[in-house]
């Protein structure tokens, strides 16, 4: 009986182990399926509005739109990134009609570090834009800067008006130490944050203000600069703090002044950044969440 009762625990603990094993191993040949995290907001069409002298491009969403701008210049384009977003079936790529700023629309879902869309905007090159969120979307907004009135051809017997020389910052291009690549111009709710972008080293620099005449300004010289454009350029914005920015290429420096309203006159920061520098007007709320 001792016997029997040794042999028949000795089988029991057996059977037990080998259950053990066979259900270990069905647990491994069936790992646990990995949780889908579902996007915050959808992106759900992406379109084209063309007028005379601009181009608008709306990214629309379900619900407000969180986003941040990358510029590249390599092939130019202009990357916006959307945080926790998916895509409501749109294409990877869209080509719309033949305009002045945008030749491609490509959309790219990036789910590495969480649900992400990317809108890529491949650039004609040299067309200011301006970023308008609104309720549900947001519209990127290219304008043409005013072309310069043409010469008039002379009659006979008459002088040749003189020829514009150019600009004093071409002139001055071998001893200049970075290069004024564009200016652009990006809303955010309280605020407007102008991105001078800057192809080399900004040293040297300062910011004033001007009260008088109206419209109130605020000026960023950005000294040993030159520009890569001839002539003065405007790009108009849309919106209550910024009516306007312009910028031109002096002979020793290159001066930003954006047209604001008095108010904000004691309410703007001016700081470097990587490619250049970032002027905010009034209160920026352009953070992801």
């Amino acid at each position: 009986m001792p016997l029997r009762s040794t042999t028949g625990t000795i089988l029991m603990t057996g059977c037990i182990a080998l259950f053990a094993m066979l259900v270990q191993g069905c647990a491994s040949d069936h790992p646990a399926t990995p949780i889908v995290t579902e996007p915050k907001r959808m992106i759900n069409d992406i379109m084209t509005i063309q007028a005379a002298d601009s181009l608008t491009v709306v990214v629309k969403g379900d619900q407000p739109l969180t986003y941040t701008l990358l510029p590249q210049d390599s092939p130019q384009a202009l990357v916006i990134r959307f945080a926790n977003t998916g895509l409501d079936r749109l294409g990877p790529i869209y080509f719309p009609p033949e305009n002045m700023a945008v030749h491609s629309i490509r959309t790219e879902q990036i789910s590495e570090n969480g649900m992400e869309v990317r809108v890529v905007l491949g650039l004609r090159g040299g067309i200011p834009y301006q970023l308008v969120p609104e309720e549900n979307s947001l519209k990127v907004v290219f304008s043409k800067t005013k072309a310069p009135a043409p010469i008039p051809t002379p009659r006979r017997g008459q002088q040749a008006p003189k020829q514009r020389p150019p600009s004093p910052a071409v002139q001055s291009a071998a001893t200049a130490s970075g290069v004024l690549k564009g200016v652009n111009v990006v809303s955010h709710g309280g605020g407007v944050a102008v991105h001078i972008r800057v192809d080399g080293q900004v040293t040297d620099y300062k910011a004033f203000t001007i009260d008088e005449p109206p419209p109130a300004k605020i000026a960023v010289d950005l000294m040993g600069l030159r520009s890569a454009f001839r002539d003065e350029q405007r790009i108009p914005v849309e919106g209550q703090i910024v009516k306007q920015v312009r910028h031109f290429g002096h002979p020793d420096r290159v001066r930003v002044v954006v047209e604001t309203e008095k108010a904000y006159l004691k309410n703007f920061s001016l700081k470097p950044v990587e490619d250049g520098m970032v002027l905010t007007v009034g209160t920026s709320t352009g953070k992801e969440n």
